[in-house]
């Protein structure tokens, strides 16, 4: 698989959950683009896609000012590709030839977004760019103005940035043998 797909397949993943109100694992399993997908392609795939989802308002604060119209003023597809492309440079490491360049490709190669690839290209080298300071914002940053202002309702102020710091880190991976422990070690 190329990059391109496995970048499309995270924006698709990103798509689903949002606009479609789904689980990221509900958008998993019905993504047929990410279930084409195998191993380590497959793999990153759900990293950018919950690296944005976990970190979305922070993304979107970051594309901000980068954008001569509001975010959500894109098309779905170009929007979420923004996203998957700014995180894979703000929080992923990834290098900015890849990141822009395979995102750009996705957009290329997807019905949806194709007519935004010159728009996308533009916005991802600027991205690559800019220090956003993601790490300055406040915590409750990542979530939409609405749902903090109701977490603070709800938690005090204190208690949302405390839900919000934790939403921030990654959930740790256990993993356990299938077969008798004594052969593994």
């Amino acid at each position: 698989m190329s990059g391109a797909q496995t970048r499309r397949a995270a924006a698709e993943l990103l798509m689903l959950t949002l606009d479609s109100r789904r689980t990221l694992d509900e958008a998993m399993a019905k993504t047929d683009s990410y279930n084409d997908l195998e191993g380590p392609d497959r793999g990153f795939a759900r990293v950018m896609a919950s690296a944005a989802l976990r970190e979305l308002g922070r993304i979107d604060a970051g594309l901000s000012p980068l954008l001569s119209r509001p975010l959500e003023a894109t098309s779905p597809a170009i929007r979420a590709l923004l996203r998957i492309g700014a995180v894979q440079l703000w929080r992923l490491d990834t290098p900015a030839h890849a990141a822009v360049s395979e995102t750009v490709e996705a957009a290329k190669g997807w019905p949806d977004a194709r007519s935004g690839g010159s728009f996308l290209n533009a916005v991802l080298r600027r991205a690559a760019d800019t220090d956003p300071g993601l790490d300055a914002m406040s915590a409750i940053s990542v979530w939409p103005d609405w749902l903090a202002d109701r977490f603070a309702a709800d938690l005090g102020a204190e208690g949302a940035e405390r839900l919000a710091a934790h939403q921030l880190s990654e959930a740790p991976l256990f993993l356990s043998a299938r077969s008798d422990p004594a052969e593994v070690a």
